[in-house]
């Protein structure tokens, strides 16, 4: 069907009733990123979880949209990719995947 390659090929525009959205999951991981960083602002932090949560919360704080969620680096299991957070509300992706961000083409 329709919604399976949507899935597939362009998750932004995915939707499925009674299902969560792309823009609707990286609102909510979005807050709960923020709910965190505001809890420890003194500390660094391991966050662990699913690939297209961590792809969608990485695309927000570079400023990439989601339509662009198949770009840039893989996830790979057990990649990891750097956000430093200020106090001022400053955020900064610094690697994706091991990759440093200003290497990355989108």
């Amino acid at each position: 069907p329709m919604e399976v390659e949507l899935f597939r090929t362009e998750q932004h525009r995915f939707e499925l009733a009674g299902a969560e959205s792309f823009h609707q999951l990286q609102k909510r991981g979005v807050s709960a990123i923020e709910d965190i960083i505001a809890q420890e602002q003194n500390g660094r932090v391991l966050v662990v979880s699913h690939g297209a949560i961590l792809k969608a919360l990485l695309l927000h704080y570079v400023g990439v949209d989601l339509s662009h969620q198949s770009a840039g680096p893989q996830l790979y299991n057990c990649a990891h990719s750097v956000l430093q957070a200020d106090a001022q509300g400053n955020r900064q992706v610094v690697s994706i995947a091991g990759v440093p961000v200003s290497d990355i083409r989108w």
